[in-house]
């Protein structure tokens, strides 16, 4: 049966629910990891991608500011000290798999929220 504007409820219902369940993909990707599993309310993935972004985001900082800040010294004390190359070269490695790592967790989070959109589109049809 249509309704007034000459649609189907139950078809308009059905894509509703789909461009929800698509939402929380784009809310995951476009603005947080965790965000999309939050919106699915699965509390524990939710919070284990978002620390494990934060933790890799943290550590990336971290690498940048250790290999920057010696050299900005320089900048003031002209007669200090060149920073150690190992040291650099260690902090830069760090730098790198931190990004990786991160980029890792970031398209793993995607792939689980597609994956359960993907459950739960199942679920909903056999309802």
């Amino acid at each position: 049966m249509l309704d007034r504007y000459g649609q189907d409820p139950e078809l308009m219902a059905e894509r509703t629910r789909k461009l929800k369940r698509w939402s929380t993909t784009a809310l995951s990707t476009l603005v947080f990891p965790g965000l999309g599993q939050l919106v699915q309310r699965r509390w524990l993935a939710g919070a284990v991608f978002g620390l494990l972004s934060i933790a890799f985001v943290v550590w990336f900082f971290a690498a940048i500011l250790a290999v920057l800040i010696p050299y900005y010294q320089l900048a003031f004390d002209p007669d200090g000290a060149m920073p150690a190359q190992k040291d650099t070269i260690r902090w830069v490695v760090q730098m790198v798999a931190a990004f990786v790592l991160g980029g890792i967790v970031y398209i793993w989070n995607i792939v689980d929220v597609v994956k359960a959109n993907h459950r739960l589109g199942r679920e909903d049809g056999a309802k």
